[in-house]
């Protein structure tokens, strides 16, 4: 995480993509032997409904070892307002909330 103050007086959280290297790394090593076992059972003609059981659960834990990989946030916090960006692959999202609208900021480990 990288902490910049800003000109306006308003401060800047980026959080990077690929920010836990190790768990990215470990959770892409394990869909990978699962997907090599995905290709096992269709290689051994297993019945379908594992080898979709088993495909479904594959492509969720492959697009959570992407977001692991390529998801990036930003959060800009000023005395008016808080905007959060998420960005990935490119594709932003961004929402805006009044100081007014936050109890509290939480970071969640």
């Amino acid at each position: 995480m990288r902490v910049n103050d800003l000109p306006d007086g308003s401060r800047e959280f980026v959080f990077p993509a690929a920010r836990n290297p190790g768990f990215a790394t470990g959770t892409t090593a394990f869909w990978a032997i699962w997907m090599g076992v995905v290709a096992f059972l269709i290689w051994k003609q297993a019945p379908l409904v594992f080898v979709i059981g088993f495909g479904a659960f594959g492509l969720l834990m492959g697009l959570f070892s992407f977001d692991l990989w390529l998801r990036r946030s930003r959060v800009v916090a000023s005395p008016e307002q808080i905007q959060i960006e998420t960005s990935w692959l490119g594709i932003k999202k961004q929402r805006l909330l009044k100081v007014s609208e936050v109890a509290n900021i939480a970071t969640a480990v």
